[in-house]
């Protein structure tokens, strides 16, 4: 009885120390919302048309997945009204002149023109004609050759990850999933990436655990190159919670690190993980910029704080540190003679996919 009360007792203690130190949703979602709606409070119909019209591709159909997201971390309507007008007006234009479907920076446009697709279909809010325009969207940025070890071929990779996954039949499907294997396997015999600038990183760590959820992948990620990989980048961070902002960086607002950072505590059942996200966050906010709070018209900056409401979308990770309790309770497992295992090997569950859960 001695040594169940003191696992007992242990087990209470990482859950507090766990809690204490998570980033919990009442935190930072108000606030990535409010910092939002203020970057996109000049937001109309005809100023949409016109970013569309100006082939704004990147920061369009970043604007419709960003809005897509607060919606199903808010369940606020009109972020679900917003993506669904923003997307609703590219169909549109686009069917008119595929010429408006390329722009500077575009090979982050589809994987949120595919996410935004998703949502949109999820709660039936897709427009006439909208599969064609996407399949021809796909096609049209397409390109085999671009196999590369940075967040530019990432990005594409996970456009068309996502594109097979709703167009399955699509009559360029098979040539999508060819070059979604050859663009893993270019990174993957190395099982680690080193981008040049700190906000470039966290974009690609992102795109490859999100490639791997969405494609059945996760256990792949699970070896001791890429903790070591993972481990890298959360040794970086400083004591005040600070990454350091290195190379083409853009002095940017960190959300995506701290994304990042959740996903792979989830992905390791590592809580050093979460005590990154929940520092970067609780040091980076109240020093942000004036440009992500500034009311007005700001898609780059509005855009980047819908990496929190995807945070919120993700479940707790006390849950683990709450199976980890309930199996430091329970007595261990006798293997012969005097070897006793207890069972914390089950201590962070697969992540399935489109989800992070145990």
């Amino acid at each position: 009885m001695k040594l169940k009360s003191c696992f007992l007792l242990i087990g209470l203690l990482l859950v507090c120390n766990v809690y204490a130190q998570e980033l919990c949703r009442a935190d930072f979602l108000p606030k990535a919302s409010a910092a939002f709606d203020l970057l996109t409070q000049k937001y109309s119909e005809e100023r949409i048309i016109k970013e569309i019209r100006a082939k704004n591709v990147r920061w369009v159909t970043n604007l419709m997945s960003a809005s897509a997201v607060f919606y199903k971390a808010t369940h606020e309507k009109r972020y679900l009204d917003m993506s669904e007008q923003v997307f609703g007006n590219a169909i549109r234009e686009w069917k008119k002149n595929e010429k408006l479907m390329h722009g500077k920076d575009d090979f982050f446009a589809l994987q949120n023109l595919a996410l935004a697709y998703e949502i949109l279909q999820d709660n039936d809010r897709l427009p006439m004609g909208a599969d064609e325009v996407m399949i021809r969207f796909a096609d049209l940025h397409f390109d085999p050759d671009f196999v590369i070890d940075n967040n530019q071929g990432q990005e594409r990779a996970l456009g068309f990850v996502r594109m097979c996954n709703l167009f399955p039949d699509a009559p360029g499907v098979s040539h999508w999933r060819e070059y979604i294997d050859k663009m893993w396997h270019f990174w993957y015999r190395n099982k680690d990436v080193d981008e040049t600038a700190t906000l470039y990183a966290s974009i690609h760590l992102n795109d490859l655990i999100n490639i791997a959820i969405e494609s059945d992948k996760v256990a792949l990620l699970k070896t001791p190159e890429i903790r070591r990989w993972f481990e890298r980048y959360r040794d970086q961070q400083a004591p005040s919670g600070y990454m350091p902002e290195y190379g083409d960086d853009y002095f940017f607002a960190y959300n995506n690190w701290i994304l990042v950072f959740e996903k792979m505590a989830r992905l390791t059942g590592d809580a050093s993980f979460r005590k990154a996200a929940w520092k970067l966050f609780t040091i980076g906010y109240p020093n942000l910029d004036i440009k992500y709070f500034k009311p007005g018209w700001n898609l780059r900056q509005a855009c980047d704080w819908a990496a929190l409401a995807e945070v919120a979308l993700m479940p707790t990770f006390l849950k683990n540190q709450t199976l980890l309790f309930v199996l430091l309770w329970l007595p261990p497992v006798q293997t012969g003679g005097e070897k006793r295992i207890y069972r914390t090997s089950c201590y962070c569950g697969p992540l399935l996919k489109r989800e992070l859960r145990l």
